[in-house]
């Protein structure tokens, strides 16, 4: 059995879009630092680095397509390496659900 934390966001979905996968605004949202990377939202093969408490995290862009789906893959401290997916999906105009994989 896979477990996958869900949550429906009662906002567009180009606001999450805008969160997730632009590089400046996520780590606004995250309270990190971008350390560097891309200047606006990420495409695959994009990478960026964020920083927050002197540990740097680094992000490998696997697969963008815009409001549907992000794939990263995530270098932390100490060697740990973590594939995380994201999902959106379309509830209605103003309402989407995201799913972490």
């Amino acid at each position: 059995m896979k477990v996958c934390p869900t949550e429906v966001i009662q906002v567009p979905v180009q606001r999450v879009w805008h969160l997730l996968a632009d590089p400046r605004q996520l780590a606004q949202w995250s309270g990190a630092k971008l350390d560097e990377g891309p200047q606006g939202p990420v495409r695959a093969g994009d990478r960026f680095v964020l920083r927050k408490r002197g540990l740097r995290v680094y992000f490998q862009v696997l697969d963008a397509n815009p409001l549907q789906h992000l794939n990263l893959c995530v270098h932390l401290p100490l060697g740990l390496v973590n594939h995380a997916q994201l999902q959106i999906t379309v509830l209605r105009t103003a309402a989407c659900r995201v799913t972490f994989n």
